[in-house]
């Protein structure tokens, strides 16, 4: 976006609406990259919860079987 536009914008919106909508903006940026990232961290704590689940199921076998 060049300075004509910006000035353009705030002539016509004003400049507390042109603040606002760029917070906006960059708070949906953001957010975006928390989802992907959490996307991510999500699945891998669910293979962790996995894991440690078929840990736990076969130390009860081991016990079971004393």
């Amino acid at each position: 976006m060049d300075l004509e536009t910006i000035n353009q914008l705030v002539g016509n919106l004003g400049l507390p609406v042109v603040i606002i909508l760029y917070l906006i903006w960059r708070l949906d940026k953001f957010l975006t990259f928390l989802c992907h990232k959490l996307e991510k961290y999500n699945c891998e704590l669910g293979t962790i919860a996995k894991a440690l689940d078929d840990i736990c199921s076969v130390l009860k076998d081991l016990k079971e079987k004393k």
